[in-house]
């Protein structure tokens, strides 16, 4: 049964979405309005509360539509697929990932708006599809010898996604400070990926 977010039109739709993240990524979850939120995007009230019951309920569609908008322009490999030449594909792998993302109008602001707000909703639900893909791509190394195998699995799994999440996160940030990632490249993060797993 559709709901009245389903009804929605696109455009509308897409306007409070935009809106929402720009209030969102700037102020917080708990400092953003949204009085501001519902006059950016042209929106009364009474449809706004007829949609919403509560701002986390907005963080949830914000950050599931920009995700869905900036994953339709990425191409993620299979994981069997780094079977052959790992460390090759990875760096391939990084290097078209940074590449889209930044060439990706939503990417940024996705990235302000998922670290400014509690990891909820949408955000653990992308955490978890992208830990899965790792711990995949990860299994594959260590079946092929590119990954050492003295560590158990699931510490080396939560080893990896902390450091790309570190990354992730202060590059994030030093491009909305900065304009740059200028210290981070791909390079970097790739030797820092092979000092943490080559055997």
């Amino acid at each position: 049964m559709p709901t009245p977010l389903d009804r929605l039109d696109p455009e509308r739709r897409a306007a409070l979405v935009r809106a929402a993240a720009d209030e969102f990524a700037s102020a917080g979850l708990e400092g953003a309005s949204l009085n501001r939120i519902i006059r950016a995007c042209g929106m009364s009230k009474s449809s706004f509360y007829h949609l919403f019951d509560a701002k986390q309920d907005l963080v949830v569609l914000v950050i599931g539509d920009l995700t869905e908008q900036v994953r339709s322009g990425l191409e993620v490999p299979a994981p069997d697929s780094f079977a052959e030449k790992f460390w090759e594909v990875t760096e391939e792998f990084l290097s078209r990932l940074e590449r889209d993302l930044v060439a990706h109008p939503d990417a940024l602001l996705l990235g302000r708006l998922f670290y400014a707000a509690p990891p909820e909703g949408a955000q653990t639900g992308v955490v978890a599809e992208i830990s899965a893909w790792v711990a995949q791509v990860l299994q594959i190394g260590r079946e092929v010898g590119a990954v050492r195998t003295d560590l158990p699995a699931e510490l080396q799994l939560g080893l990896v996604v902390a450091v790309l999440r570190t990354m992730d996160q202060w590059a994030v940030q030093a491009l909305a400070d900065e304009g740059t990632t200028a210290g981070l490249e791909v390079d970097v993060v790739l030797d820092a990926l092979r000092r943490l797993l080559a055997p």
